[in-house]
């Protein structure tokens, strides 16, 4: 898996009989028994459930048609798919991991494409040379579609689609963990790492596209156009490697601003 599609990891402490309820997830899970023993009910994945939310954080269902009825121990895991119904309830006080697989949404994609679009979209539509007495009937003009159209079209042909794409899946969940570091802050830091040992944050998200000679870096939400020289350290670092730039065969400047640019993300941290 991807290190950007790990979305968070959940633990949760039950005693006898405690759950959460029949509830739906849209991303698939997986569910580590840490402690105890949980009984798991589980449906058919995307059948028809009634929903109704009690709580506004959880997608809860009413009963479902339950295809797998298991009790869990300690070490057991349960995958459960997106969109399959599922029920979980301590026997006695358990503990349980559950860990989330998040997917890119559409609408958000989209929203993230509009954001960096915002100049674009501001163009207006113009009828010069077009208007002819029949206007005045109010029929609205084809050539308006065909233009919005067109326009919309160039959004997703350019760079600017990939960029939402890397934007939204390298999101953070949680940013407020991260403190904000400054430029100055970040091109000091930048000078220590080409002489210190550093690696990914924990909780941030690292991805890139790669298209000929251009590479698009994604840190935490944020867009960096880099060098494609600095991409074995970019994949070290999604890999969990501690790093010491003495190991790369990067350009000891371009290593420097791509780091600056990485720090001010607050996307890795320093080993002491």
């Amino acid at each position: 898996m991807p290190r950007w599609r790990l979305d968070d990891v959940m633990v949760s402490f039950a005693s006898d009989q405690g759950s959460v309820g029949p509830h739906l997830d849209q991303y698939d899970v997986f569910l580590i028994q840490g402690s105890g023993t949980r009984r798991w009910r589980v449906g058919e994945k995307n059948q028809a459930i009634t929903k109704h939310s009690p709580h506004p954080e959880i997608s809860q269902i009413k009963a479902f048609a339950t295809d797998l009825d298991i009790t869990v121990k300690a070490g057991d895991l349960l995958y459960i798919p997106p969109n399959t119904p599922h029920w979980g309830e301590s026997i006695g006080d358990s503990i349980c991991y559950s860990v989330g697989f998040r997917a890119p949404n559409l609408e958000a994609i989209t929203q993230q494409l509009l954001d960096e679009s915002a100049e674009q979209l501001n163009r207006l539509w113009s009828d010069e040379n077009i208007l002819a007495a029949s206007s005045s009937s109010g029929e609205i003009n084809a050539e308006i579609s065909a233009w919005a159209r067109d326009e919309i079209h160039k959004l997703t042909v350019d760079k600017k689609l990939k960029i939402a794409v890397g934007k939204e899946v390298t999101q953070l969940k949680y940013p407020e963990l991260l403190a904000e570091v400054s430029l100055c802050e970040a091109q000091e830091l930048s000078e220590l790492a080409i002489v210190s040992s550093f690696k990914l944050n924990s909780i941030s998200r690292l991805a890139y596209f790669q298209e000929g000679n251009d590479l698009m870096v994604f840190a935490n939400g944020h867009y960096i156009s880099a060098n494609p020289e600095v991409l074995e350290l970019v994949i070290a670092l999604n890999n969990y490697q501690t790093i010491a730039l003495r190991n790369f065969n990067i350009n000891s400047d371009r290593a420097r601003d791509f780091l600056c640019e990485l720090i001010l993300t607050a996307a890795i941290e320093f080993i002491e």
